[in-house]
């Protein structure tokens, strides 16, 4: 098990990408970009750290 996490790099620029979203439509950066960054969150819905949050969206 990982006990120290690494620093992350927050000066690098995310590649370009398509992803689908819940829906099937297929988002790009582009598609997300906010003015102060973008935050994407890879999770799993059978996570208990999920499940204790997925309620509250």
């Amino acid at each position: 098990m990982l006990i120290k996490t690494p620093i992350c790099d927050f000066g690098w620029s995310a590649p370009d990408f398509k992803l689908p979203n819940l829906d099937g439509q297929f988002m790009s950066l582009d598609d997300v970009r906010g003015p102060n960054g973008t935050l994407i969150a890879f999770i799993c819905n059978h996570c208990p750290y999920v499940k204790a949050i997925i309620g509250d969206w």
